[in-house]
């Protein structure tokens, strides 16, 4: 079973440059990203998009530079009854808007994306997983 972690994780990772990451999954992304050798910017653009007439700002997570697709990363799947699951799925009528844009978009869902990389036998090579070994990467982490 996979933990999700609220707070906590939030801050620069030493091994990954200046970007300012949210959560453990978005900072394991950019070291696949980096690891696939995958050109990408962290949230590099703000949208506005129009949600019941309403303007709204949408920051996807990554930009794919050699595909031009936005990814939005995603800690569980929507679930209608599920209070936790609606909170951390805020973003997906903000993704339709995006997608009725023209925008390339896509949402990848933290379980995919580890059931992914153990499919590709990535998750052991990839150095410094912080879903792998949670307390032994908080080191990597300033909260600056």
């Amino acid at each position: 079973m996979i933990k999700i972690h609220i707070a906590g994780r939030m801050g620069r990772r030493v091994d990954l440059g200046v970007d300012f990451f949210r959560s453990a999954f978005e900072a394991d992304y950019a070291r696949y990203l980096r690891w696939t050798q995958t050109d990408y910017s962290y949230q590099p653009e703000t949208f506005k998009v129009n949600l019941g007439g309403e303007e709204r700002s949408y920051t996807p997570d990554f930009y794919i530079t050699k595909d031009d697709t936005w990814i939005e990363l995603k800690a569980t799947r929507l679930k209608e009854d599920d209070r936790f699951s609606v909170l951390m799925n805020a973003n997906i009528l903000k993704v339709e808007a995006l997608k009725a844009q023209k925008k390339q978009i896509s949402v990848i869902y933290m379980n995919d994306f580890y059931k992914m990389l153990r499919k590709l036998k990535l998750y052991d090579v990839i150095p410094n997983l912080e879903n792998r070994d949670y307390a032994g990467t908080r080191h990597l982490i300033c909260s600056d």
